[in-house]
């Protein structure tokens, strides 16, 4: 279940997040029901915890506009688009293949060759739906626009 943390101190509340959203779901091991609100005192401090970590980071994702990222495999022959609104955890996690099942961990695309921040996560999305659209060449004129040399640029964002 991908859920929202309330701002209320005492109690979580479970809110469907849009499917582009990056899922919050640190306190995965808290089973809820859409809506259902549960009381943290009931609570171990291990899932008290993994609230309060999905606290700050639905603090932090909520503040911040969005990017459009695509990353390759090792031979540059698969292209996948994507659109997140915290790029370096989003990276990290496609060459921790974190998710396994993933189109991205199936055909082992964890090489970063562009990416483009907006002010807005709506206007990210609409970005990676246009380029999604357009053919592989368009996306490979996109990524040399930028990157001539197809480098992984995971080594230029991950000092941020």
């Amino acid at each position: 279940m991908f859920f929202t943390i309330s701002t209320e101190s005492k109690y979580i509340t479970t809110q469907p997040l849009h499917r582009h959203c990056e899922p919050l779901n640190q306190a995965r091991n808290i089973n809820l029901l859409r809506g259902e609100a549960i009381s943290l005192q009931n609570l171990t401090p291990s899932q008290k915890d993994n609230i309060n970590l999905a606290k700050q980071l639905n603090a932090n994702t909520m503040n911040k506009g969005g990017c459009v990222y695509i990353i390759t495999n090792k031979n540059f022959t698969v292209l996948y688009t994507g659109v997140t609104s915290d790029l370096i955890l989003r990276i990290q996690q496609h060459k921790e293949k974190f998710y396994p099942d993933s189109f991205t961990a199936k055909y082992n695309c964890f090489i970063l060759v562009y990416y483009k921040f907006f002010p807005s996560i709506e206007e990210a999305i609409f970005e990676e739906k246009r380029i999604k659209a357009g053919n592989r060449a368009k996306k490979i004129k996109l990524i040399e626009g930028v990157n001539p040399d197809w480098n992984d640029l995971w080594e230029e964002i991950k000092q941020w």
